[in-house]
């Protein structure tokens, strides 16, 4: 992905992001209703990477703010090696956005 200049949480096309596939120890996975969609939507708790931060403080301010699950309820697993990039559906891209690459780690929680 390509840089804009002066911008190092933003690419040419694409939103740098970080995304969560939290597992409990039955094996659940969690996912997340979306509240600014009409329809059904779900998706793992995911957001974009601010300028500045990295990877590992982003997962841990996104699962903070989505979920209030704190960094000692967790911890990395795994993580995907490349980027996960993909286009937006075209009413976002009107709105200034093309798509997002985030990369997605796992995490097993504990209580």
């Amino acid at each position: 992905m390509k840089p804009i200049p002066g911008e190092s949480d933003r690419t040419e096309y694409f939103r740098a992001g970080v995304g969560a596939m939290l597992i409990d120890a039955s094996g659940n996975i969690l996912v997340l209703k979306r509240a600014d969609v009409t329809t059904d939507a779900w998706q793992m708790p995911q957001g974009g990477i601010r300028r500045g931060e990295d990877l590992q403080a982003a997962l841990r301010r996104e699962l903070r703010e989505e979920t209030s699950i704190l960094p000692e309820h967790f911890r990395v697993l795994d993580a995907c090696r490349d980027w996960l990039v993909y286009e937006l559906p075209e009413v976002q891209k009107r709105q200034g956005r093309k798509g997002s690459g985030p990369k997605v780690v796992s995490l097993p929680i504990s209580r």
